[in-house]
């Protein structure tokens, strides 16, 4: 039941309390047709009543809503298992101080035993990713309770968003966090890191409202469209990427983190009707997907970096670096989520291979 647990030595160590790793898992076992796993986890659940009375630590709601609400809510989807709502009906509970905002975005650290708010400090602003990858949990939440107040909130910032986007496709990573409304901050734009859900959340909102919710999926196009005539770049080798935009110039810089682009994309294709698809996604998922790969492949370790730079007039494998700050990974999902829609959607060999 600890939040975190060493791969070499076995020890656990906790930030939330809420036995992360294990609730993160949970849809993975299920899947996996781990049900054995699966019941002694759940059965374990059953027995804590989390989130447990007192302190917890003040800890980011983005981070605790997508491991842990989402990991319970995806695995009562599967199993219906009642613990695993209740659990989550408690810890959306506990969530809701942090919507208590004039504009509507939630403050981006809560402490689920005491209700206590902040705002991480570091990034003098609200970050987009965050405040806008809150959504599917907090919908299906509402969907599975019948109680709509998870869903009013998370819907009232999403909102506070797409009204500071008027209309534009790629927005900046930053919203300010004051006042009765909000707006965005400079003018960095990151398929990547804390920008990518936002995106991601567009087209998952429109598939899960059962494809009747038009602004989440005019919103999406937009940014697909905007996507494709301001990031989207060739490396003088022919590599596709997704270039980063900042103080109104391109950086020739991918993260790994943008490699569910191909998936988003695929997911698209599939659910939007047909006359609204853009024939270049497909192509566009299947480019992106190959330099997610070669991430991989062309690491001295066979393990991608956290990010790569692109270098003008290089030749493969040179035209793809890794800077000195990047070769770590994270176990990133990103790429092996690509992959899979490419084969899910395809049916080419080569992706399973």
């Amino acid at each position: 039941g600890r939040d975190a647990v060493s791969p070499d030595s076995g020890h656990g160590s906790d930030w939330c309390h809420m036995a992360v790793t294990m609730i993160d898992g949970l849809s993975t076992l299920h899947l996996m047709g781990l049900h054995k796993e699966f019941n002694e986890a759940c059965d374990w659940i059953e027995k804590q009543s989390m989130p447990t009375p007192g302190p917890h630590g003040t800890h980011s709601l983005f981070e605790m809503n997508i491991r842990t609400l989402g990991g319970l809510l995806s695995a009562y989807a599967l199993s219906k298992r009642p613990a695993l709502l209740e659990t989550a009906r408690r810890l959306g509970d506990r969530f809701m101080p942090a919507y208590k905002t004039s504009n509507g975005l939630p403050a981006s650290m809560i402490d689920i035993g005491t209700g206590e708010t902040s705002w991480a400090s570091w990034s003098g602003g609200a970050i987009l990713a965050e405040v806008a990858t809150l959504q599917m949990e907090m919908r299906y939440l509402s969907h599975a309770t019948g109680d709509d107040k998870y869903a009013k909130v998370a819907d009232r910032a999403e909102k506070a968003v797409l009204d500071a986007a008027g209309g534009r496709g790629l927005v900046p990573i930053f919203l300010s966090q004051g006042g009765s409304s909000t707006s965005f901050i400079g003018d960095k734009i990151n398929m990547g890191a804390m920008g990518d859900s936002y995106y991601e959340y567009l087209i998952k909102q429109y598939v899960q409202s059962g494809r009747k919710e038009d602004h989440l999926k005019n919103a999406w196009k937009a940014s697909m469209l905007e996507m494709k005539e301001q990031l989207v770049e060739r490396s003088d080798a022919g590599r596709t990427y997704l270039a980063q935009k900042d103080y109104g110039g391109k950086i020739r810089k991918m993260d790994h983190l943008a490699c569910f682009v191909p998936g988003m994309l695929m997911l698209g294709s599939q659910n939007l009707p047909a006359k609204e698809v853009d024939p270049e996604w497909k192509t566009l998922a299947s480019e992106l997907t190959d330099t997610c790969y070669n991430m991989y492949k062309e690491s001295p370790s066979g393990l991608a970096p956290e990010y790569v730079n692109y270098n003008i007039g290089a030749q493969a494998p040179s035209d793809m670096s890794i800077p000195g700050d990047a070769p770590h990974n994270l176990l990133r999902p990103e790429a092996a989520e690509a992959i899979y829609y490419m084969w899910y959607n395809t049916g080419d060999q080569k992706y399973r291979r």
